[in-house]
């Protein structure tokens, strides 16, 4: 839905002793014909009674409007999935809120791989840093290391480059296994371009893995393999 507004985009409001809550806001696109606009403003009075579980996604605010989302005073709101555009501020406050703000830079995927051969290893993902970037890296592993047994491992990194090759910092590591099972995270780097892999010690062929990346940094770019 598309919404050229004057000042308020889509507008919530109660009387004291009124309830205000169970909204779900989704794939909007508000513009303002003037200045100073509000994409979504939820302003429940200090008698309310229940004031939650509003939940605003999949949307834009664009030119003219300035306060993307206000909404003061609620409780288990969800904002995500939001394109902030011409919105230079968003006020959200209240308790059990999960909120993803302007200028938020998060990238997740997945990835399973099946076949592993006895001892072998798998590529998993890309991470190409651009120069002067730098990103957060979590991964998470869990699969079956063939006729050992199943296994998991959380791997952190940091990835800082400046104008030559990424700098791979190790931060973090957590393995655990059934029967001496191990998967272990490893990295190579060719100048910007970071290729993340699984080893297995598995003693048969046929150990899979299923893995999942988070890099929390602007402008990198990650590919599942």
């Amino acid at each position: 839905m598309n919404l050229v507004i004057g000042q308020y985009g889509i507008y919530f409001g109660a009387s004291n002793g009124e309830n205000i809550g169970d909204i779900i806001v989704t794939g909007i696109h508000v513009g303002c014909s003037g200045a100073n606009g509000t994409g979504v403003y939820v302003t429940p009075p200090s008698g309310s009674e229940y004031r939650s579980l509003i939940s605003i996604t999949n949307s834009q605010f664009d030119a003219g409007i300035t306060t993307g989302i206000d909404m003061q005073g609620v409780n288990a709101a969800t904002v995500q999935n939001i394109s902030y555009g011409g919105a230079t501020s968003y006020t959200i406050s209240g308790y059990n809120n999960k909120v993803d703000g302007p200028n938020v830079s998060i990238a997740r995927h997945g990835v399973k791989k099946d076949g592993i051969a006895t001892g072998g290893s798998a590529n998993l993902f890309t991470v190409e840093m651009p120069s002067f970037g730098g990103a957060v890296v979590d991964i998470e592993t869990n699969g079956l290391a063939q006729c050992r047994g199943t296994a998991i491992t959380t791997t952190r990194y940091h990835l800082t480059r400046s104008s030559g090759s990424v700098s791979v910092t190790q931060i973090s590591n957590s393995q655990s296994g059934d029967g001496g099972a191990v998967y272990t995270h490893s990295t190579s780097v060719s100048t910007g371009l970071v290729t993340f892999s699984i080893g297995t010690n598995g003693t048969c062929n046929g150990s899979w893995a299923y893995s999942v990346i988070q890099v929390t940094g602007d402008a990198a770019a990650v590919t599942p393999q």
